[in-house]
């Protein structure tokens, strides 16, 4: 590879001294037109001007090819070594012992997921207590966090039709509609009153109410999505987790071209930008929430308010 190398680059060298030397003579026959009566000590005597160019072109001719022979050798050797250390399999101690630390990291997140799953049936034995059973509290499951994960206080759900068969009973998205506050019914403003003050606070209540709980409504739907496609750790990601941090995927690498290793490099960058991208809308849904979260504040405080006004007035307010 090396040889071959340094063939191309003396042809290019030779063409290159060709084209310079062919754009000297070029300029000689003007140069010899020029009035040459008066010289100097650089300039070549009437009736040399070829000659003086000649020699001007053997001089650096020969100290382009000395150059070409001294440095581009080295230069090609640089570059040899370069692309052999780049093609050389990865054997070090270091990238060993970080391999195996990755490795580690990876089954241990597979592991406490796992067993984060099992554990949750005697979280919720103990969350109810003996006393609920299936059938003085046969809805448990629909007031449960995990029914995201597919876990149930009740499996399978004691819920039954009329003939006694199953239930087709979807308690992950009966979750989302308790933990969003859908169960709490507000009645629907009136439209007139013998008080029209109280009537304007009543809609101002529930606008903010029912805008709070259509926000909770739309964060928890993602998540029942998610328990519909095997909860937020599925199986694709569990696969991708565990490829990125096994021993075998490092050792694969550590000896494959670098070409196809750099392509690799970037499908993770772009799943990286997925995941950023996910994360980018969570942290906006979590200062929307934070909003709506300071706007109930001020609707709960608003008693108080009155409260402080009157006394600031020495009137009463109308409740």
């Amino acid at each position: 590879m090396r040889t071959i190398l340094l063939a191309h680059l003396k042809k290019m060298a030779a063409l290159i001294v060709s084209a310079i030397a062919i754009s000297i003579f070029c300029f000689a026959p003007i140069r010899a037109q020029e009035d040459t009566t008066t010289t100097t000590p650089d300039a070549p005597a009437e009736g040399q001007t070829s000659e003086y160019y000649l020699s001007l072109i053997a001089q650096y001719t020969y100290l382009i090819l000395g150059k070409i022979n001294g440095d581009i050798s080295t230069y090609l050797k640089n570059i040899s070594d370069m692309a052999v250390s780049w093609n050389t399999q990865d054997n070090s101690t270091e990238s060993s012992q970080l391999q195996q630390t990755l490795t580690s990291y990876g089954n241990s997140i597979t592991t406490v997921s796992q067993a984060q799953t099992a554990l949750q049936t005697q979280i919720l034995t103990d969350l109810f207590g003996p006393t609920v059973t299936s059938e003085n509290l046969n809805y448990a499951n629909d007031l449960v966090y995990q029914s995201l994960y597919g876990v149930r206080r009740f499996d399978p759900d004691p819920r039954r039709k009329p003939d006694g068969s199953p239930a087709n009973v979807d308690s992950a998205y009966n979750y989302i509609k308790t933990a969003s506050g859908f169960n709490i019914r507000h009645p629907l403003p009136p439209l007139g009153g013998p008080d029209p003050d109280a009537i304007s606070r009543y809609f101002a209540n529930y606008s903010t109410v029912m805008a709070a709980e259509s926000f909770n409504s739309y964060v928890l739907s993602g998540l029942y999505e998610e328990s519909r496609n095997g909860g937020p750790l599925n199986q694709l990601q569990t696969s991708l987790v565990q490829q990125a941090t096994q021993s075998s995927w490092f050792t694969a690498i550590g000896g494959e071209n670098l070409g196809i290793v750099l392509r690799q490099i970037l499908m993770f960058e772009s799943q990286a930008y997925v995941l950023m991208t996910q994360l980018l809308q969570t942290q906006k849904q979590q200062l929307a929430a934070q909003t709506l979260t300071n706007t109930l504040l001020i609707l709960n405080n608003e008693d108080k308010e009155k409260q402080l006004y009157s006394k600031a007035t020495g009137t009463r307010q109308p409740m």
